[in-house]
């Protein structure tokens, strides 16, 4: 029994080995969205927003306040002098004061405290929108790093097979030198090539090394430099297949926080319905002809109808913004649609173009090889020299170099399609 445990450990740690060492092109970009500093922004923004909500709903509570005052004033109050005998009143005190109590509490505030809570919400969603299209854009950097590295390991493939071949080749022409069939300006020939193709291998090594430490750094994952790279490779996207980028939810926020402003400005304008409680101590207190210091109290309920915007036209100038804002919005996003439609018909034409291109790459490569085997057989047979045959090498292996560039250049044409719509 431990035996069979012990080898599905082992399958299940091989299994997990190849994983970490294998990232997809679409786990490229998602770890590059994620690692960014950006992304911690994220939950800040909600958690503000909640909190200007949880203030917000303070509005309903009852609003107390205290004060307190000490006045003396020029006149009072006084009876006239003729009074019956018995009845003299004695006129209140110029010193006046009065400590006291106001207590208010909403009962309707026209929706104005809902709105608001509505509109702090629709703008943190139009903030969230706004900086998820700024982590997409990050997107087409982490794609251009990626087939990079892909088309350099193509590029280092074809060079070491080349590479292969020439030193083949090379041992055949100091056989043949040696016998006499061969002078040593033959060989260096091969020598210079090979020497062009060490630099060409190391400089495309640094470049791909450059690349993938640039990935290791966006998407935070050092195994990044040790892993194989698998590009997409699904068909590309039809015709009719809807834009499904973040701005369009970030137009969409817009829109919303725009009503929500405009809901508001309704609010603002509606009555309000509240209830108040004053009490405390005065001198005098309700009865303005008592010279004592009294408690009182007095409570009611009160309506008030803002009015002021109905002779400054206040409410008609932000109904204006509100229109104006609403026809910027529409029109952004249709000048943002038309453009990126136009980018990908010309994306969808370059994909086109690229399999045109790798058809005539594949009868280009069967013509260029049969000729460079022919090469092969005359080299052997001293009819040519190695610089002839260097050349028929050098056309077959360019011609491998355009199949290995188109087809890259096709992948990574799909992928930006699949960028531009959002997929």
């Amino acid at each position: 029994m431990s035996k069979y445990l012990f080898f599905a450990l082992f399958l299940y740690s091989l299994s997990a080995w190849s994983q970490s060492t294998t990232l997809t092109w679409r786990d490229c970009l998602l770890q590059v969205e994620q690692h960014s500093p950006q992304a911690e922004l994220l939950p800040l923004i909600k958690q503000a927003a909640d909190l200007q909500v949880a203030l917000l709903q303070k509005n309903n509570l009852p609003q107390a306040t205290a004060s307190a005052q000490a006045t003396w004033q020029s006149a009072v109050t006084s009876l006239p002098s003729e009074l019956p005998i018995g009845l003299g009143i004695e006129s209140p005190s110029r010193w006046q004061y009065k400590a006291n109590i106001d207590i208010n509490q909403n009962i309707w505030d026209g929706g104005s405290t809902r709105q608001q809570q509505a509109l702090v919400r629709a703008n943190a969603t139009a903030e969230v929108e706004k900086l998820k299209t700024d982590l997409y854009s990050l997107r087409e950097q982490a794609n251009a790093l990626f087939f990079g590295v892909l088309l350099a390991e193509k590029q280092i493939g074809n060079a070491q097979l080349l590479q292969k071949d020439l030193v083949a080749k090379k041992r055949k022409a100091e056989q043949l030198r040696s016998g006499g069939l061969a002078t040593g300006s033959q060989i260096w020939v091969i020598d210079a090539r090979l020497l062009e193709l060490e630099q060409q291998i190391a400089e495309t090594q640094n470049r791909k090394d450059a690349a993938l430490q640039t990935l290791a750094w966006l998407t935070g994952n050092p195994a990044v430099q040790q892993a194989t790279l698998l590009p997409e490779t699904a068909a590309p996207p039809a015709n009719t297949t809807p834009i499904a980028r973040p701005e369009l939810a970030y137009f969409k926020a817009q829109r919303d926080a725009i009503d929500a402003s405009e809901k508001l400005i309704k609010a603002k304008n509606s009555p309000k319905i509240g209830a108040f409680v004053s009490g405390g101590l005065g001198r005098p207190a309700l009865n303005m002809l008592s010279n004592s210091i009294e408690p009182y109290a007095i409570g009611g309920l009160q309506l008030r109808v803002p009015l002021g915007y109905l002779y400054s036209k206040s409410s008609h100038i932000e109904r204006q913004q509100i229109a104006v804002n609403k026809a910027k919005n529409t029109q952004m996003e249709a000048q943002w649609t038309w453009l990126l439609q136009s980018k990908a018909i010309a994306q969808r034409a370059d994909i086109d173009r690229y399999t045109q291109l790798l058809h005539q790459d594949q009868a280009l490569i069967e013509l260029r090889e049969k000729i460079r085997q022919t090469a092969e057989v005359q080299l052997e047979n001293g009819i040519i020299t190695p610089a002839d045959y260097l050349t028929e090498a050098n056309n077959a292996d360019l011609a491998r170099q355009n199949l290995i560039i188109h087809e890259l250049q096709q992948a990574q044409a799909i992928a930006a399609l699949r960028l531009t719509l959002g997929y």
